[in-house]
């Protein structure tokens, strides 16, 4: 695997005993991943925690998909 897609996304959590999906990305450090980095998929306490772990590995992704293509000057994104 070289590349990880929605990291945390409909993943199973990480527990101390349970790395899951997860886990095998931190650690593994030739892997990218993307994140939804926009507050509402993934927290920013993980997206900094992603940072900090995969560093130029991580790739930050959106997931406007509600606006794209429409004839619109501004989109907000609410929780």
């Amino acid at each position: 695997m070289t590349f990880a897609t929605h990291l945390f996304n409909a993943m199973p959590y990480i527990t101390g005993r349970e790395p899951g999906l997860t886990g095998a990305i931190f650690d593994e450090p030739d892997v990218y991943c993307g994140i939804i980095a926009d507050g509402l998929h993934v927290d920013y306490a993980n997206i900094r925690l992603a940072k900090r772990l995969k560093g130029d590995k991580l790739c930050l992704v959106t997931d406007a998909t509600a606006p794209a293509g429409a004839n619109i000057e501004q989109f907000i994104f609410c929780r």
